[in-house]
């Protein structure tokens, strides 16, 4: 079936290319984003959208070229007269890993020709830059960030720009409440005020739109998703609403495996609303299950990054993968700069099955560049349906998913990107 929709896909392809450019052409993209697509062989979707998405360390050297040549071009038309750029990173993490997708921002940013660094607010304004060490002899220097005069700056330069990869689970900071400085992207794309639901909600109709224009079912492209609100794991009548959800999305997904005529027994993931590192997310396959949950399960679906509570979720329809590598499943996580692709990789768990969340413990990440996948390799054991399909058909959707974000900031009352000063701005694309 995938190949079946490729076929649709590349023939009408001029089609979708003016669908794209009419979506896009009065917008100013969000500068970064990524997206986890699933494929099942006779479905492919998005599953989760992350706006200050924190692996490019997982991109191929070509990749992270193609990375560079973004950033370069959407400084040069969005903000051309920016040149020194700071990068606030995650606050109070040791994570090598994550310093890492740092350290390869910084070289994309400063080969694209910005005069990039990083700074963290939070310590004294005397105090000495100091040095994160990584693998291969790299480092990276943090400097001590202050405010001055409503600007956020170290105690040798001044930004002009702020790039924020920091989710912002918790809030936004004081010190990014009203610096004069742009802010890329918006602090209230973070988790604080970001629901997976309006994402989806945004999404799934772009999709519907897009299916309209092409003629195909838009169930193809897009997972049901519904919402469930006031959720307390304690209260019998709000289990008894969870279920009753839970049954709804199911039987939808029972109705389109019976249409397409699908061996498939359905299922469904319960998510954190505005949750992020796959926490509080869990499958299940009846509605009875989430019932009979115990407390250790319980508290799993509660806990979230920086400790706050849950008690949203969205009831998503699951897509089994049917994509593995040495046969442990995978899935595409596709990388975009300024709304257009710039490069994948693979997540792959070797702990889980085809069913399950696989942004969790035992995952490990490849960089399986799609390009080299057409090359004949020993050493690859990859087994992906239509494989070809797989790596064109995520970066549609990931483009069409950071549509659906620049909707989410829209209703959030922001304008579609961060306010950007005038005197930055090259006059025709003062909508910014």
């Amino acid at each position: 079936m995938i190949h079946s929709l490729f076929e649709t896909l590349n023939r009408r392809k001029e089609d979708i290319d003016l669908w794209l450019h009419h979506k896009m052409k009065d917008q100013c993209p969000l500068i970064y984003s990524s997206v986890d697509v699933r494929n099942s062989g006779f479905k492919i979707s998005v599953v989760d959208t992350n706006l200050f998405p924190s692996g490019f360390n997982n991109l191929c050297a070509t990749y992270t070229d193609a990375t560079s040549q973004a950033f370069h071009h959407y400084f040069k038309k969005y903000l051309p007269a920016v040149k020194n750029i700071c990068l606030i990173p995650e606050e109070h993490t040791r994570n090598i890993y994550y310093w890492e997708n740092v350290h390869v921002l910084i070289k994309s940013l400063q080969k694209a020709g910005l005069q990039a660094w990083v700074g963290q607010f939070g310590h004294k304004p005397e105090e000495d830059p100091f040095e994160i060490i990584l693998k291969g002899n790299n480092k990276i220097t943090v400097h001590p960030l202050f405010l001055r005069h409503n600007n956020l700056q170290s105690q040798s330069q001044t930004p002009e720009v702020l790039l924020i990869n920091n989710d912002l689970s918790t809030g936004i900071p004081g010190y990014l409440n009203n610096p004069r400085q742009v802010i890329l992207p918006s602090p209230h794309l973070g988790w604080h005020s970001r629901r997976k639901s309006r994402h989806f909600f945004y999404y799934n109709q772009l999709i519907q739109d897009l299916a309209d224009t092409i003629g195909i079912d838009p169930w193809l492209l897009s997972p049901y998703t519904t919402t469930v609100y006031e959720m307390d794991w304690k209260d019998a009548s709000c289990l008894q609403r969870l279920k009753g959800t839970i049954d709804d999305v199911l039987k939808k997904i029972q109705a389109k495996y019976h249409q397409y005529q699908i061996n498939e027994k359905p299922y469904v993931f319960i998510k954190n609303n505005m949750g992020t590192y796959g926490m509080a997310v869990q499958p299940v396959f009846s509605s009875n299950e989430p019932l009979q949950f115990n407390r250790r399960q319980r508290n799993k679906m509660t806990s979230t990054k920086g400790g706050g509570g849950v008690n949203e979720y969205i009831i998503q329809e699951g897509i089994p993968t049917k994509d593995f590598f040495n046969n442990h499943p995978l899935e595409p996580v596709v990388y975009l700069v300024g709304g257009r692709p710039v490069g994948a990789f693979f997540r792959i768990n070797k702990e889980r099955n085809a069913y399950d969340n696989l942004n969790t413990k035992g995952m490990i990440f490849s960089c399986l560049c799609y390009h080299k996948l057409e090359e004949t390799q020993k050493t690859i054991e990859l087994s992906c349906e239509e494989r070809g399909d797989l790596f064109r058909i995520p970066s549609l959707l990931g483009t069409i998913a950071t549509l659906a974000s620049q909707e989410e900031l829209k209703e959030l009352s922001w304008q579609a990107s961060p306010t950007i000063p005038q005197s930055a701005l090259v006059r025709r694309h003062s909508h910014c």
